[in-house]
């Protein structure tokens, strides 16, 4: 995706928060509504994930927000538009964000190409794949970042990842559960 493209969905996940905060509607949703590229009409799964700057340590950042959908239920722009405001003010994990706390927001994008079921956790590649693992009504995932930034190799995800469906750890390894694998296309803001 060109970096335009990438700029304005940015901008439409910002102007979809500040529309709960200041009340003013989003120029750029309505804008990308009716836009034409074939990107923006396909339903692809997409999560949007906040991070707050820690004040006391300039380069780092910490989870403040973060809502998807493994598959996609509706156009990018829409869920883009949507899951924006959902990371903000309905993530369980956190408060509703604070006009305050929006200054020091940092928004990431991930779109998610379609699940690929695997036959053996050799096939999940660190920092490439994302991960799902599902055994009937229970269901995780994490992007593939998360196991970089915690330090995880693939066991240790695999565990994480059970926990976060509220399975035992190690659950994957003894059940007929069902692993599948996806890569993303990410993109952020470019300040910081």
């Amino acid at each position: 995706m060109e970096r335009q493209m990438q700029t304005l969905l940015l901008r439409l996940a910002h102007e979809s928060i500040l529309e709960e905060l200041d009340h003013i509607e989003s120029s750029t949703y309505l804008t990308l509504l009716v836009e034409e590229d074939p990107l923006l009409q396909q339903k692809l799964g997409v999560f949007v994930t906040l991070k707050k700057y820690d004040l006391t340590h300039t380069k780092s950042r910490i989870l403040r927000g973060c809502i998807g959908t493994i598959e996609g239920v509706s156009r990018v722009v829409e869920a883009i538009y949507h899951l924006s405001k959902e990371s903000a003010f309905d993530d369980p994990r956190f408060l509703p964000l604070s006009r305050e706390e929006y200054e020091n927001i940092h928004i990431k994008i991930s779109l998610l190409s379609p699940l690929k079921e695997i036959n053996t956790i050799d096939e999940i590649i660190l920092g490439t794949h994302g991960v799902v693992y599902e055994y009937r009504h229970h269901r995780a995932l994490f992007l593939p970042e998360v196991a970089i930034e915690q330090h995880w190799g693939v066991q240790k995800l695999l565990n994480q990842l059970c926990i976060k469906a509220s399975l035992p750890p190690e659950h994957y390894l003894y059940n007929e559960g069902k692993l599948s694998i996806f890569t993303v296309e990410s993109f952020e803001d470019e300040r910081g």
